[in-house]
């Protein structure tokens, strides 16, 4: 049988191995990688912030995101309040306590949702968007609960008129991070993208 020749290939040298001309220039390069590595590390993005940075930013957001809302009618300002985002905790709660739940007696002592009053809902997120000072001096006030008949804080809403609750319920939501805008266009680009697969 013919005799059979085996490819031996030699590892690359490390850089002490190389030859003393070769050396500049490799770890130049090395250098130059090592760079890389690091700025992927940390990387930075557009706004200026890094990666971790912008995890601790969002983690705050609650703390540091405000809008005001100021009640004018007939040209006179009457009173203004801020508001702040609500997380998802807070607006699943409101929806439960503005919600009539019934014991299920198929299926024995489970409580299943009745009904949610909208109106009751709406008042909830408002007053739990209202940071403090503003909630307890403006929702809190005793004589607006006096003047309005009411027992409950989030019941001193009532205070709003409709189209008054509805500008607030956007800010909240503007604020939360519902972009409406931001969302049909992402919806738009991936309708088109499924449309183009067919």
């Amino acid at each position: 049988m013919p005799a059979q020749h085996r490819v031996v290939t030699e590892p690359t040298p490390h850089l002490h191995q190389r030859a003393p001309e070769e050396r500049p220039l490799l770890e130049a390069v090395e250098i130059e990688d090592r760079l890389q590595v690091a700025q992927l590390e940390h990387q930075v993005l557009d706004h200026g912030l890094s990666r971790k940075q912008g995890l601790l930013k969002a983690a705050r957001a609650k703390a540091n995101l405000r809008d005001h809302y100021d009640v004018v009618r007939n040209g006179e300002l009457l009173f203004g309040f801020d508001l702040q985002p609500l997380t998802e905790d807070e607006i699943d709660e409101c929806a439960d306590q503005a919600t009539t739940w019934i014991e299920d007696k198929k299926w024995g002592p489970v409580a299943i949702p009745e009904r949610t009053d909208k109106a009751d809902y709406r008042r909830r997120l408002i007053h739990r968007a209202t940071p403090e000072p503003d909630c307890s001096q403006v929702w809190g006030d005793k004589d607006l609960w006096d003047a309005l008949d009411v027992l409950q804080p989030h019941d001193a809403v009532r205070v709003l008129l409709p189209g008054e609750v509805e500008e607030c319920i956007a800010k909240i939501n503007a604020l939360s991070g519902f972009k409406i805008s931001e969302r049909e266009e992402h919806t738009g680009r991936r309708k088109g993208r499924d449309q183009a697969k067919r």
